[in-house]
């Protein structure tokens, strides 16, 4: 028997919301790319923790990955990923309903700001997760087809041009598990189906996913998070080798300083002294700063904050699963996180220049 499809009105604050999103968040377009993977990674890591757990999960056997295919001519986009999936009430939950749990307080504030500006736009929505949305600063339709990890699950398909409605209908009934994201591209977003675009966007924000992510069957990330490792799995070649990867040079590095706390916030973080100076005749580096990364997703290419200007020569990377983001992972909010983390950073840094002098004086 055919299948009924169901269309569903975006509220009215939803389709606000849904243009703020979609217009005045985010400063690149290709954040869309990781903003959907990191998605995927998440429903990956909750399927193989319940693995772990021994608990049941249908189609036990896939392998856990996210597979990019690319279409240039048709335009389109294809993500898929072997996580958790979703039922028809999660769909509308998650992605049916922006924000469900503040929408209307968040366009409350909004309406009693006096600034007009982006900026405060963001700072007011960094609470909520709506990431998936920037999917449609370069789609003119989406399409999800799901299927939920309980073996007794449907699977769904949604459909939306992320303008008024939205579509659900029942999907075919061998649908394996995990969620599969068709995205047809705008004709000025057709440059996103290139396989170097969507590389480059994945080397420069994703490259640290746990889960292997294949672009049209090859594999992107190749670089694993070695900051998150214990320090006795690695030896100095591969600190050597990541500094390399990390900086673009060919020589190694002087030294280097693997940090990893719990208390009073959990972070970990790699830093290198480069064995010469960037700087020269005078000429002083404005382009420092460290990498900062949440749950090896990149947030800020040269975060200024972490380290002060006097140690603008240390290279590295700082990842900490508690750092409060705006929506954008753009900008950070208000914290005292990245003020702690800095504290330790510096007392630590500070002691092993000072080993450095005192033992290794040459």
């Amino acid at each position: 028997m055919p299948k009924t499809s169901e269309k569903f009105e975006f509220k009215a604050e939803v389709k606000q919301l849904l243009d703020i999103l979609v217009h005045s968040l985010y400063s690149h377009k290709d954040v869309f790319i990781r903003e959907l993977i990191s998605n995927a990674s998440d429903a990956l890591d909750k399927v193989r923790l319940m693995q772990l757990r021994g608990e049941k999960v249908v189609d036990e056997k896939l392998d856990l990955e996210i597979d990019i295919k690319l279409d240039k001519e048709a335009k389109k986009i294809t993500i898929s990923d072997t996580g958790l999936g979703m039922t028809k009430d999660e769909i509308v939950k998650n992605i049916g309903t922006i924000a469900h749990s503040g929408t209307g307080e968040f366009l409350k504030q909004l309406s009693k700001s006096k600034k007009k500006g982006d900026a405060e736009v963001t700072d007011l929505i960094g609470r909520f997760g709506v990431g998936f949305y920037s999917v449609f600063m370069v789609a003119k339709e989406v399409r999800i087809t799901t299927r939920s990890y309980d073996a007794s699950a449907k699977s769904w398909v949604w459909t939306s041009d992320g303008t008024a409605s939205y579509t659900i209908i029942e999907g075919p009934d061998k649908t394996p598990r995990g969620t599969v994201i068709e995205i047809f591209l705008r004709d000025e977003d057709e440059g996103y189906a290139d396989k170097w675009m969507v590389e480059n966007s994945i080397k420069k924000y994703s490259n640290f996913v746990v889960h292997p992510i294949k672009v049209d069957g090859e594999k992107v990330n190749k670089i694993s998070a070695i900051w998150r490792e214990p320090k006795s799995s690695l030896d100095q070649e591969k600190y050597d080798e990541f500094f390399k990867f990390l900086t673009n040079r060919e020589e190694a590095p002087l030294t280097h300083l693997h940090v990893s706390a719990d208390m009073p916030i959990q972070f970990n973080s790699i830093m290198y002294i480069p064995k010469t100076n960037d700087e020269a005749l005078g000429y002083r580096n404005e382009n420092y700063g460290l990498k900062l990364f949440s749950r090896r997703i990149l947030i800020q290419e040269e975060n200024k904050d972490l380290i002060p200007e006097y140690l603008r020569f240390i290279k590295g990377v700082v990842d900490t699963e508690d750092l409060p983001l705006n929506i954008s992972r753009e900008t950070l909010q208000e914290t005292s996180v990245v003020f702690k983390i800095s504290t330790v950073l510096v007392k630590k840094l500070l002691g092993h220049l000072g080993d450095l002098a005192k033992n290794e004086a040459e």
